[in-house]
């Protein structure tokens, strides 16, 4: 197999360039925005990397083809590769007919082989991309990893799922799909951990306290709000409300009209001392959910003092909030710069705003972080609910599927409330958190 990276001014000439370089056989593996930067007081300008491979196995006039510029990226240095080889004979009228037909099929077979790779690759915004080439014993293998990758599921882990589901079966070369999906399915459901009843009985030895944390955008305040009703409404439990989330606007307005509603105090803190007064404020109470704003990951500042803060404050348990919606890189990046707030729990939102659920698993197996909640709506406190760890997997792989979606609603709003026999919301409650929404 021949690889090779292009880069151009557009993916039309990258694409150009590539039809000429390896021929209309040629896939694509991957592309990428290559934004501009600053070097010895100029900008560079930016352009569009894209890596595209051909089976050494194809007839040797596509090798032969003409071939154009091709860059290999070495640092800042960039090397391009000319062969000079005479032009071709005018072709005649038909032939000239023969060969636009052509042309305009390669075209639309290239394009759609970059559709179906960007479907199945989330775009990675990185320095450098990494790309894997697996040779699998059959056909059935590399179907369920294109499958794998198309759930949102990252390559690496994609790749080992399908590797081991081979090598445990006891017919080595056996092509049966629907055991190695099976087996594919018992291998993510171990990797995946799930922390029970987090919100946990009065236990007359202070409150627990809880703080949310994570990016912008996740839905934290909204996570807070159904946790607190399920505190308070379910479980009978006395809440507090505490929130430092000043800079949005409105944030701490909302999370007090849900206070309200649901018959619980609130304290807004603008700083850590005050956080820490607020806490102790609520010391006669069972549970204390706090709300962190959310900032850039980047902003390594604030972590350093929220760090700092919940560092000397033990009794503080943190959940990472992320939405179910993130790509792949930015999910990277989010696990590695909050692992300095050393959180315990994991809670994905959004699952009903994505049909690609992958990244609750990438994000559950890459932080080794158990999952405590996930989030599928607007609806307080109903759209906020425990999974079993089958379920997790199930919906992961079920890309395409609605009637795993359908199956996953159902089965997460009947085990709500399995705990309260007989509970019901008030009309009341339900009537004016309609109206907060």
């Amino acid at each position: 197999m021949k690889i090779k990276t292009y880069r151009a001014a557009t993916i039309k000439e990258a694409l150009a360039e590539i039809k000429k370089e390896l021929g209309p056989e040629a896939f694509i593996l991957g592309q990428k925005d290559i934004q501009p930067k600053k070097g010895f007081g100029v900008f560079r300008k930016s352009c569009v990397e894209v890596t595209a491979a051909v089976d050494y196995t194809q007839d040797a006039s596509a090798a032969s083809t003409p071939a154009s510029s091709a860059v290999s990226d070495s640092g800042d240095r960039v090397t391009l590769e000319h062969s000079m080889l005479p032009a071709p004979s005018k072709p005649d009228a038909e032939q000239s007919k023969r060969e636009d037909k052509h042309a305009l099929l390669d075209e639309i077979r290239e394009l759609r082989a970059i559709v179906q790779s960007m479907a199945a690759t989330p775009p990675v915004n990185r320095s450098t991309i990494v790309h894997t080439f697996r040779q699998f014993p059959s056909a059935s293998c590399a179907e369920i990893h294109a499958e794998l990758l198309y759930c949102g599921i990252e390559e690496p882990l994609a790749g080992h799922l399908v590797e081991s589901a081979q090598a445990a079966q006891t017919n080595r070369s056996s092509d049966d799909k629907l055991a190695l999906r099976n087996r594919i399915l018992a291998d993510l459901s171990a990797r995946i951990r799930i922390e029970p009843g987090i919100i946990s009985q009065a236990t007359g030895n202070g409150p627990q306290i809880i703080a949310l944390i994570g990016p912008t955008g996740v839905g934290k305040t909204t996570t807070v709000a159904k946790l607190a009703a399920k505190a308070a409404l379910e479980y009978r439990l006395r809440v507090a409300l505490v929130t430092n989330d000043t800079f949005r606007i409105a944030a701490a307005e909302q999370l007090k009209t849900y206070a309200d509603i649901i018959g619980i105090p609130l304290r807004v803190t603008h700083d850590t001392t005050q956080l820490t007064q607020a806490i102790a404020e609520f010391a006669n109470r069972d549970v204390v959910l706090t709300d962190t704003a959310g900032r850039s990951p980047r902003e390594m500042s604030s972590h350093q003092q929220l760090a700092a803060f919940f560092s000397g404050s033990p009794k503080i348990t943190k959940a990472l909030v992320l939405s179910a919606t993130t790509k792949q890189a930015d999910l990277e990046d989010i696990l590695q710069r909050y692992n300095v707030l050393d959180p315990s729990w994991m809670i994905f939102t959004k699952l009903d705003e994505t049909e690609v659920h992958g990244s609750i698993v990438n994000g559950l197996v890459r932080s080794g972080k158990p999952l405590v909640y996930v989030t599928m709506g607007q609806g307080v406190p109903q759209d906020i609910t425990q999974p079993s760890v089958s379920q997790i997997a199930r919906l992961a792989l079920g890309r395409g599927d609605f009637s795993v979606w359908t199956s996953f609603i159902s089965e997460a709003r009947s085990t709500a409330y399995e705990n309260v026999a007989g509970f019901d919301y008030p009309q009341l409650l339900q009537r004016d958190l309609q109206v907060v929404r």
